[in-house]
């Protein structure tokens, strides 16, 4: 196995958060070379004077997966394979053309269906035992979807419009196109869309609020409650952690995260923590994705413009604190990580690329491999074998 570069781009406009990168950004300022930490003392056991193995190696956890990601500006999505080890190959016979520039994406764990918003629509992708993705059919009049979430066990499908400031609920039970079954106002900007049981949380990027509201079996929206962000923050996405006693919110302007805790649904807003180390100017950067890992004991969030994920150490009361920034992709707009936490994936939306990490024991991470898959990568979902 070889080295592999993650170069990141250190001044990236992203004003615009569904802009295409510009072209003019300056030269790769910082040229880091990851080796995959897997090389050392795999392939060749340690013998004693006999000639005998002294120490037997069962290797490190597998790693294997399929990752689905949608390729903006090429009107598709790529199908890429994760081996043990971490490498990636973009299955190519695999690709799937799909009639508009595709964005967000949420997947149906029972079935295995893909739903992926794009420019005007949402389409259903259906994908079979061998991973291969076969577009059932696309629900239009719809908008651009920013997030979509799953909800009644995937019945409905809930998706959010940064532009249009409103959710929309779909009945997902039958053949696409899907039929709406509900529609809500929201204040300025949202910008996702997590479950919680019956409730929807939703960031509001533009109102410095996260708001939430409960989806009915039938797929309507019933009443509104809400907690307020900091005036400056705009926050961006969401994530549960501890069985949902706390929750992170990343916050687009403040390049910060900010912990709340839940009682009964309801957030309440605690502290917060810088995403950057503190030599870095705020101006160039803007945070993007959140995740927590299965231990509720790390948290991971994206900067664009630094290009790097933040990692952080969460403590027993939840309190975020800045561990370090590990070198990413340019633009690491979404990123996914393993439902086991052994694996992290960047999806470059500047670089093209997508980028795997191996996450150790403590949490942190360390680059294995990257592939170039085509310009405006804007989502990754991992799905382990």
């Amino acid at each position: 196995m070889g080295r592999f570069l993650l170069g990141a781009l250190l001044l990236v406009s992203c004003g615009d958060d569904d802009a295409d990168p510009p072209s003019d950004v300056g030269e790769d300022v910082r040229d880091v070379s990851f080796e995959n930490p897997f090389d050392v003392g795999r392939d060749a056991p340690e013998v004693d004077a006999l000639g005998e193995d002294v120490r037997v190696d069962a290797g490190p956890p597998s790693l294997a997966a399929t990752v689905y990601v949608t390729v903006g500006r090429e009107n598709r999505l790529a199908v890429v394979r994760v081996d043990a080890d971490g490498m990636l190959t973009e299955r190519e016979d695999l690709r799937l053309a799909l009639p508009g520039s595709p964005g967000a994406m949420t997947r149906d764990a029972a079935s295995g269906r893909l739903y992926v918003g794009l420019d005007e629509g949402i389409a259903t992708v259906d994908v079979d035992a061998a991973g291969m993705p076969t577009l059932a059919g696309v629900t239009t009049g719809t908008g651009t979807p920013v997030d979509l979430a799953l909800a009644n066990d995937g019945r409905t499908l809930v998706s959010a419009y940064y532009g249009d400031d409103r959710l929309l609920a779909h009945d997902v039970t039958g053949a696409p196109p899907h039929d709406e079954s509900g529609r809500v106002s929201t204040p300025d900007k949202p910008h996702a869309v997590v479950m919680l049981d019956s409730r929807v949380y939703v960031p509001q990027l533009g109102a410095a609020e996260v708001r939430w509201t409960e989806v009915g079996s039938d797929g309507t929206f019933g009443a509104s409650m809400s907690a307020m962000t900091g005036a400056e923050d705009g926050p961006r996405h969401l994530a549960f952690a501890r069985g949902a006693t706390l929750a992170y919110v990343v916050n687009e302007f403040s390049d910060s995260l900010t912990l709340f805790t839940v009682v009964d649904g309801s957030l309440t807003r605690g502290t917060s923590a810088s995403t950057l180390p503190t030599d870095f100017d705020g101006d160039a950067n803007t945070c993007a994705d959140v995740h927590v890992h299965p231990s509720g004991t790390v948290a991971y969030a994206s900067n664009r413009g630094h290009d790097s994920i933040a990692v952080f150490d969460l403590a027993a009361d939840g309190t975020p604190t800045l561990r370090t920034n590990v070198p990413s992709e340019a633009t690491p707009r979404e990123f996914d990580l393993s439902p086991d936490g052994r694996l992290l994936v960047v999806a470059g939306q500047a670089s093209g690329f997508l980028a795997s990490y191996a996450i150790s024991d403590d949490g942190g991470l360390e680059a294995v491999d990257r592939v170039e898959l085509g310009g405006g990568l804007l989502w990754a979902i991992i799905v382990p074998d």
